[in-house]
């Protein structure tokens, strides 16, 4: 075999790798053979889907990213001998975490049988004789990766080894390379250009030609921007998950038992990010600069897909939607569906019937970038977005019947005690909405404008997180160009801990309400006909279980479907300025609507909207 690509744990088992399945596809078409090893799918068979959910950051206990949790589960593998005992880092980094008691024994059993994974792979690789072996690491892959990676390079006439993926941007890649001899090479950034002719120099016996973004030992430290992003995304090759699949098929895991998702990638970089990079956001490192595909070849690939591996569920690795899209890709989706639920990452802004055209075009589930309901600690984090688009957008798609995975985070500069409070005492009237998945203290990730400007931002005490010298056995100083995550002080520290353990029960209390029974969830539903609103409300807040508005009170509530300014809704429905203050303060009072901003919003979620539109309710 000419190359195998190594897929370690701990990341989901629900979709296969698209980063490595890409240069797949691309050495075949240069008519090498490649393939991709799955050795995640063996580990979710070796300890069980339910943990290793836990471990691939995909069950409701949200194990925190910088607890470096599934490097642990390895680094023993890695580094034999060389870290701190275990029950060190139990106590310091779960024992603190009631909700996983239950689970330490299994996590416990899971780390004492990671060198039978470790062996297994290790075995799998020595029968393919690959002659070069790539390891793709993002987030929790390392330590499994490089587990392996010693082991192999032990063997008679082992392959030449190469790491790529997120944790190889930078300073990241240069460190792992420094660090351990295992590693022949690193790509840092993009690999699609510059890793199949790389390939080709190896099998040939040739020099490769220096390229951007490749590392090598006899290669100097690096200037900080070497990578050369794929400019052309057309002209990339489809990818072909064959490997995934037939790896669950071998070892007898389901596609519905891993939940599996089909991955695709229409764009690159954030165009956002590039205007104004979200201050919290160490995504794109080094390639911001945003990238699409033309609408023929999205289509395209998006067909392609479906039928060649039959799931309905593809969801899209991109950033952020192009909005070019809304004109050309989702209407053709829309006119002629493949019968997917796609998702896609998108901003909050979207207006309703632009979000009607990502439903109808088979979007099913979004990630819009809600991180506060705060509008000043939306400024601060550079959002581009207020509270009222985001409590908009949560209604608008709990009408259209869009998932929506959002957060709330804090813990910036100059936050006040006012901004924990007004989110405290607005979250019980959304508890009919798409609860929160998460809340917490922000993390300091490695590229985000956080941490490359912390000293001018008030952080101070910058250090790798603290996990990373239970994982790893470096020096302080080389942790701190390995890591991706940072722990950190604020210089002006506003003592906030009160205000942010009452946000975090209010969002505990939404998220407990969230995993009722359909019948007893709490609903705030809004019937518009030609002669009154009906309201049914059951929320714990709820004034009244059901509301017959008319007159104006009525017209106030449709009106504001979308949040409007007192002097609008005097212009749009022409009544006198006094009584709308009255009708507003009634609405207010029954907690239909809030006031956000300046502005008045609806906390209904429509029902029956055509006949909404048909007939405006009649002033009494």
């Amino acid at each position: 075999m000419d190359v195998l690509f190594a897929v370690m744990p701990t990341c989901s088992a629900r979709r296969p790798a698209l980063g490595v399945s890409l240069l797949q596809a691309r050495l075949e078409e240069r008519g090498r053979h490649a393939r991709v090893t799955y050795f995640n799918l063996e580990h979710a068979r070796l300890i069980g889907l339910e943990l290793h959910r836990l471990l691939a950051g995909e069950h409701r206990l949200g194990v925190p990213m910088p607890a470096l949790l599934g490097e642990w589960l390895f680094a023993e593998a890695a580094f034999p001998g060389q870290l701190a005992p275990t029950d060190d880092y139990v106590a310091t980094f779960l024992e603190p975490l009631p909700e996983l008691h239950p689970f330490l024994p299994d996590l416990l059993a899971a780390r004492a049988r990671s060198e039978e994974l470790v062996e297994r792979a290790v075995e799998s690789i020595a029968r393919d004789r690959p002659r070069v072996l790539g390891f793709t690491t993002t987030f929790h892959q390392t330590c499994a990766s490089l587990a392996v990676a010693t082991r192999v390079k032990r063997l008679t006439d082992p392959p030449i080894i190469v790491f790529g993926g997120a944790n190889c941007e930078g300073p990241m890649g240069q460190q792992l390379l420094e660090s351990f001899d295992c590693i022949d090479h690193v790509i840092s950034g993009e690999a699609d250009e510059a890793f199949p002719p790389l390939v080709d120099a190896w099998l040939e016996g040739r020099e490769p030609e220096p390229a951007a973004g490749v590392l090598s030992r006899s290669v100097a430290r690096p200037e900080e921007d070497t990578t050369s992003p794929v400019r052309d995304l057309d002209a990339l090759p489809i990818p072909d998950f064959r490997d995934y699949f037939d790896t669950l098929a071998r070892l007898e895991l389901s596609r519905d038992d891993v939940d599996a998702r089909v991955p695709f990638e229409t764009s690159r970089g954030c165009w956002w990010g590039a205007k104004q990079h979200c201050t919290f956001c160490g995504l794109n490192g080094q390639g911001m600069g945003f990238r699409s595909k033309s609408p023929e070849r999205a289509l395209d690939e998006l067909g392609r897909l479906r039928s060649r591996h039959g799931v309905r569920r593809l969801e899209a690795v991109d950033n952020i939607l192009d909005l070019g899209y809304l004109k050309t890709v989702l209407p053709r989706l829309a006119e002629q569906p493949l019968d997917v639920e796609l998702f896609y990452e998108t901003k909050a802004n979207l207006r309703f019937e632009q979000l009607a055209l990502l439903r109808a075009a088979g979007i099913t589930a979004i990630q819009p970038g809600i991180e506060s309901l705060s509008d000043h600690v939306l400024a601060l984090m550079r959002k581009g977005c207020t509270t009222t688009q985001n409590v908009q957008l949560l209604r608008w798609c709990a009408e259209l019947g869009i998932e929506v995975a959002w957060g709330l985070i804090f813990g910036f500069p100059g936050e006040t005690a006012d901004d924990y409070r007004d989110m405290t005492e607005l979250l019980p009237l959304l508890s009919h909405l798409p609860a929160p998945r998460y809340g917490g203290n922000i993390r300091l990730d490695r590229f985000s404008p956080n941490f490359e400007r912390a000293d001018e931002l008030g952080f101070t005490a910058v250090e790798p997180a603290a996990a990373y010298s239970h994982v790893f056995p470096l020096e302080k100083d080389e942790l701190s160009r390995l890591a991706y995550f940072f722990d950190s002080r604020l210089a002006d520290d506003p003592g906030l801990e009160t205000e942010a353990a009452t946000l975090l029960e209010r969002l505990a209390e939404w998220q407990e309400l969230a995993r009722q029974p359909a019948e007893t969830r709490p609903k705030l539903d809004v019937y518009p006909t030609s002669t009154l609103v009906l309201v049914e409300d059951r929320r714990p807040v709820a004034t009244r279980p059901q509301h017959a508005l008319t007159g104006l009170d009525a017209r106030v509530l449709v009106a504001c479907d979308e949040a409007r300014s007192v002097e609008r809704l005097v212009r749009s429905l022409g009544s006198s300025e006094t009584d709308l203050i009255d009708s507003v303060r009634r609405l207010r009072d029954d907690r239909l609507v809030v006031e956000l901003g300046g502005r008045i919003l609806s906390l209904g979620v429509v029902r029956r909207r055509a006949s909404h539109h048909e007939a405006q309710p009649a002033v009494a």
